[in-house]
């Protein structure tokens, strides 16, 4: 499994430095996307959407573009 970041997100990641955080959650998410951690999960009405938890307030939100593929297009706080 492979997972692509938009220009847009990292970005996003550099301005609320929580590159460190993003780091750690990508690479458990790269071992097991279904780790309680990520709380990963589909999102409502949007075919092909996923969101991970990167920590208690930021969420990533991707694309599955493939079977092994995702591409995270932005990183914020979706509550």
């Amino acid at each position: 499994m492979q997972i692509r970041v938009s220009e847009k997100a990292r970005k996003q990641i550099t301005k609320l430095g929580i590159g460190k955080q993003f780091e750690k959650q990508k690479t458990l998410f790269l071992a097991n996307p279904h780790h309680p951690s990520l709380d990963f999960k589909h999102l409502a009405g949007a075919t092909g959407f996923y969101a991970f938890r990167i920590n208690k307030q930021y969420r990533a939100r991707l694309v599955k573009l493939d079977e092994t593929t995702y591409f995270i297009l932005v990183v914020g706080d979706f509550h």
